[in-house]
């Protein structure tokens, strides 16, 4: 036996339920769910940082720290970035700034 564990400790020890008990309706219900979710992000992706976005300058300051002119224009800087099958420049700065961004506001004074 572990010298780790007492006997009393193991015995509480009890198996994982690897299943969830569900209706054939809720089982329906939560495939629409998921299936509605989906179709919202196929026609709009939750943050869109293309010249195009639905995104107010203030969401980019909220966001990123920056102004969406000041975005655009460091966009204009970053001509070694090229766009990958993953994210476009423009996603890949503004992830950037996010993180910067939050470290930035979460660094203890």
């Amino acid at each position: 036996m572990n010298s780790k564990f007492s006997e009393a400790a193991l015995a509480e020890i009890h198996p994982h339920k690897d299943y969830y008990d569900a209706t054939p309706e809720e089982l329906m219900e939560w495939i629409g769910n998921l299936s509605n979710r989906l179709r919202c992000l196929e026609t709009k992706p939750p943050l869109d940082y293309n010249p195009t976005s639905e995104l107010s300058t203030e969401d980019y300051e909220l966001l990123l720290g920056v102004s969406r002119d000041n975005f655009d224009k460091l966009i204009e800087f970053t001509n070694g970035l090229k766009n990958s099958a993953n994210r476009s420049k423009r996603k890949a700065v503004a992830i950037l700034l996010i993180k910067i961004f939050a470290v930035e506001v979460i660094r203890p004074f």
